[in-house]
């Protein structure tokens, strides 16, 4: 399978777009082909406006891409971006535009749409989409809307209470003395310190993810790793914590599977059976680094004669 296509969100095109819109025109002009929205006022109005918003789309986008994030962080992205989303509204019911900049600039730019008196007409009826937006956004996640204090168990099991997890979608999983477990395990300061660290550990390593623009892939591990520091007799809660962290919040490593098959799949590897090639896709999303260092130890070297 070949993925010679790069795909581009929205948001990027359109401001490509935007960004190119007079030559557009003036090429346009060149080729003798007449496009009257490019000089439509109503029309350029509404491509500004969805510029912008798209722009704001792919933000989350780009967090909710991140290797390593649990769904708990994920849902924690989303509803931050509702909280945005009503910002936003407030933004455009006041005419401000702190955050449609391409908005604001076309506007300033129009004097013949700062003269009609109708603008504020346009302000409110951009604002009644970002409405729209944010009540979609709240039916679609009314699910993880529902298990939002039960995913936080993942990071803050010394803070969870018992009678208010949602365990009914796991329901194949044996729980049976996980409410034991729990009163157990909020007894030990041994075992609560252990979470207290991780969360002060996931914090510093997002913030420091935030300072070098890059993502933080290795949070999924720390969390592993505390859990499995557990012993057995907490077995029903280290299989509930695991379970949470098991769960799929983004397609995203589905996607970029396909992506890898570029660098794999081409013209000049044509006897790459489908035992190797699945092989070389695990390899390439795999972030497992052998220690070359121990393994060429156990290799006798070859001396010359």
């Amino acid at each position: 399978m070949y993925n010679n296509v790069r795909w581009l969100s929205r948001g990027r095109v359109l401001e490509r777009f935007v960004a190119c819109l007079d030559e557009i025109r003036l090429f346009m002009n060149d080729k003798g082909q007449e496009y009257p929205q490019l000089t439509d006022m109503t029309w350029l109005t509404n491509l500004m406006f969805f510029t912008d918003f798209t722009i704001h789309f792919n933000v989350l986008n780009k967090k909710l891409q991140d290797l390593g994030k649990t769904a708990e962080r994920m849902f924690c992205d989303i509803r931050t971006f509702e909280r945005k989303l009503q910002v936003f509204e407030r933004d455009l019911e006041s005419g401000q535009l702190k955050y449609f900049p391409n908005l604001k600039m076309h506007l300033e730019n129009s004097t013949t749409f700062t003269d009609n008196p109708n603008h504020h007409e346009i302000y409110k009826e951009f604002s009644s989409i970002i409405a729209v937006a944010k009540e979609n956004f709240g039916n679609r996640f009314v699910q993880f809307r529902k298990m939002e204090t039960t995913l936080s168990f993942l990071t803050s099991p010394d803070k969870a209470k018992f009678e208010e997890l949602d365990l009914s979608c796991l329901h194949w999983l044996d729980l049976e003395n996980l409410e034991m477990e729990l009163l157990e395990f909020q007894e030990s300061s041994i075992w609560k310190n252990k979470f207290s660290d991780l969360r002060a550990t996931l914090e510093k390593m997002e913030c420091e993810g935030m300072t070098k623009d890059s993502t933080v892939a290795s949070s999924e591990n720390e969390i592993l790793k505390v859990w499995n520091s557990l012993p057995n007799n907490f077995k029903a809660m280290k299989t509930l914590g695991i379970a949470f962290l098991t769960l799929f919040g983004s397609s995203y490593a589905c996607e970029q599977l396909f992506s890898a098959l570029n660098y794999i799949k081409c013209d000049a590897r044509n006897r790459l059976t489908d035992d190797l090639s699945a092989v070389c896709v695990a390899l390439k999303l795999t972030e497992y680094e052998p220690r070359f260092d121990k393994l060429s130890a156990c290799i006798q070297q070859q001396k010359s004669h």
